[in-house]
This record gives structure tokens, sequence and C-alpha cells, in this order.
């Protein structure tokens, strides 16, 4: 991960009593076979709010508007403590998990490939 944004993602704040608290980030997914895949880009939260759900909350605010204007979302991550939380929340199904190798023709991040990663999409609730 880089500390580029892509020029093209959507980009909402999480906030504490008017206070800058999370971040979260969203792109289009160029997917082959459907056009309405958002994925997040990328999910920060401030060390003084980790581990209280603030992150998981966000990321459910924002999908939710995606999904009532037909979208899909989807976020990748290899983070531990957010694979536990996604999946004791009903709004967020694994769609995928494992260590996978690079696409062909694609550049993988430098050990992506060492690290286990989940897939989730968001479903509200359906699981």
């Amino acid at each position: 991960m880089s500390e580029t944004l892509s020029m093209q993602a959507k980009c909402f704040m999480g906030c504490v009593e008017n206070e800058a608290a999370a971040f979260i980030a969203l792109i289009h997914f160029p997917h082959p076979k459907t056009r309405i895949i958002q994925m997040i880009h990328r999910l920060v939260v401030l060390p003084d709010y980790q581990g209280i759900g603030i992150g998981r909350r966000l990321m459910t605010f924002v999908a939710q508007r995606y999904v009532e204007k037909g979208l899909r979302v989807r976020i990748v991550t290899s983070n531990p403590a957010l694979m536990f939380s996604l999946k004791s929340d009903n709004n967020w199904r694994i769609a995928d998990e494992g260590r996978k190798a690079p696409h062909s023709g694609l550049k993988a991040q430098k050990g992506s490939s060492k690290r286990f990663t989940t897939a989730w999409e968001f479903r509200r609730g359906d699981k």
C-alpha cells in the first residue's frame, strides 16, 4: 500500500464529537462481468479510535448508501482485526479468502501473495 490515492476515489470521513476519527475511499472496480462493483480502496482509523468498531460502522454506513443506488461494495483485507470484526457483522459476507498469486500481467504489491486475505461484500444483513 502507498500513500497515493486514486483521483477517481470518492472519499468520506467519520467524526467523533466533530473530530476526524476515520477515513474511507471507494473506487470503481473494473470487473469483466459487471460494472456495478465499488471497491473500498482505503480505510484508515486514527489510533485513538481503533478497536472500537468505528471503521466497520463507517464502511457499513457508506456501503448502505451505495447499495441504495444499485451498486455493490466490496473490500479486500489482510487485517486480522477487521476480518474478525466483519465475521460477526450480518451486513458483510465473505466472498473469497486465501493466499492468492498475483494475476498475470498485473504487478502485485511486494509480499501480498504471502499474506492471508479475505474479500467481503456488503449484503445488508442477508447472509
